[in-house]
């Protein structure tokens, strides 16, 4: 395809070819650091995912040489297409099995099988694949599976038989013999890829975004009530006994950590119109189609990503830089005419603020908070108090709600359409 430097790689190539040799079973068995010193068992055929048999090859780090990880970027970072679809496992097989078919005298290394190489790959057939896991903590009343933008989360029991016919069984009750914890749901989404697990890799990603969507949404209460795939957290109690050296302390107390309150997570809030909530599904579906989400919408999801993210940490530190990525991934931009503390109170102030006065307190605290957001970074500071965290949420949280309800924001596509209402704020 058009855009990959065959000549470069093929270059790269040969220096790893030069020092590259086989090994054979018993030398690979001797090796009891074999990944650490760069040998790989090649695959008998390339596309065969997870087949290690045949003759290992063995890629020694030597100055000056790319070594095999730097080989395999370069590959699969070469094209688009390819990182997008292929795990850099499944292309270190193919390259793998190249050089051992160089290496054993039935393959030159020449443009021709750089380019060979290439167009096994992009053979590979690209499939939609549905990527199920388990949804802890919600609960859904809903008689259909419940359809939130790119996720689709059903029931086990009351939505087994839609699964089945919409992803048949490869073979009788394979649907059966993979379920949930009792009480656990399923979610899904679907992606396109060239292997399975390149596949998982793309899904798990949005799982993560999925989890912190709905912290955003569930705000103050993520603490208590959580929904998690990936990174769930279980309610677990932490007692602690005070003691002296002369008598018993008396003070004795449980402490609840994780979640507490199962989700609804077919309650209106979560598709609720006049916070914006709907549209974050439709800009996740956005985002996850072939032309992405237009710039302004996706500021939008990495604000809420962020905030989501810090929603759910325990710690007010990394809570408030989070909170502060956040409103950079919201209105950061290439200009060398202010500083960045300068940038988000601008901004946080013409969005929050209706008066003069009020645009002039909220740009002073944005600043205070960058400020300690910025200490902290550095390790400068610790000193960081509950009404920091909770201030920087605020901020957060009515920023990205200005952008998904107000219909002078809600309508801007890129950060110049922003830049342009910024500055008809400024001197109106």
């Amino acid at each position: 395809m058009a855009g990959v430097d065959y000549t470069r790689i093929l270059e790269r190539v040969k220096l790893s070819v030069q020092r590259a040799r086989l090994m054979s079973d018993e030398d690979l068995e001797a090796a009891d650091h074999a990944h650490e010193v760069g040998t790989y068992h090649a695959p008998t055929q390339p596309g065969v995912i997870g087949l290690r048999t045949g003759p290992g090859v063995f890629f020694p780090e030597v100055p000056g040489v790319p070594t095999l990880a730097a080989i395999i970027d370069d590959i699969w970072l070469a094209d688009r297409d390819l990182s997008k679809t292929l795990t850099s496992e499944t292309v270190t097989q193919y390259y793998v099995f190249l050089v051992r078919t160089i290496l054993e005298g039935s393959e030159t290394l020449n443009l021709s099988t750089i380019k060979k190489l290439f167009a096994d790959m992009w053979q590979l057939k690209i499939v939609a694949w549905g990527v199920f896991r388990a949804l802890h903590g919600a609960t859904i009343a809903v008689d259909e599976p419940l359809e939130l933008g790119p996720f689709t989360i059903y029931n086990w029991e009351a939505h087994g038989d839609r699964i089945e016919l919409r992803y048949p069984p490869h073979y009788p009750g394979l649907h059966k013999r993979h379920r949930p914890g009792e009480g656990d749901l399923w979610i899904c989404t679907e992606v396109v890829a060239r292997d399975s697990d390149r596949a998982v890799e793309i899904a798990d990603e949005r799982f993560e975004q999925f989890e912190a969507v709905i912290a955003f949404m569930l705000g103050w209460d993520a603490r208590w009530q959580e929904i998690g795939i990936l990174n769930y957290q279980p309610t677990t109690r932490l007692d602690v006994i005070v003691l002296t050296e002369e008598h018993y302390g008396g003070h004795r107390g449980t402490e609840r950590r994780g979640t507490g309150i199962p989700v609804d997570v077919d309650a209106p809030w979560f598709r609720n119109t006049d916070v914006g909530h709907d549209l974050l599904w439709k800009y996740l579906l956005e985002d996850y189609g072939t032309k992405g989400a237009v710039d302004l919408h996706s500021r939008v999801l990495r604000t809420v990503i962020w905030a989501g993210k810090a929603s759910r940490d325990r710690d007010c530190g990394r809570k408030l830089v989070q909170f502060l990525f956040a409103l950079e991934a919201l209105f950061s931009q290439q200009d060398h005419t202010q500083t960045l503390s300068e940038r988000l109170a601008e901004c946080v102030a013409l969005c929050l603020g209706d008066t003069s006065e009020s645009r002039r307190s909220y740009a002073k605290r944005t600043k205070d908070l960058y400020e300690k957001r910025s200490a902290l970074a550095h390790g400068r500071t610790q000193s960081i108090v509950p009404q920091d965290r909770r201030d920087a949420h605020t901020f957060v949280r009515d920023c990205a709600r200005a952008f998904l309800t107000r219909p002078e924001l809600s309508v801007l596509k890129s950060i110049k359409d922003f830049n342009e209402w910024i500055f008809a704020e400024k001197y109106r």
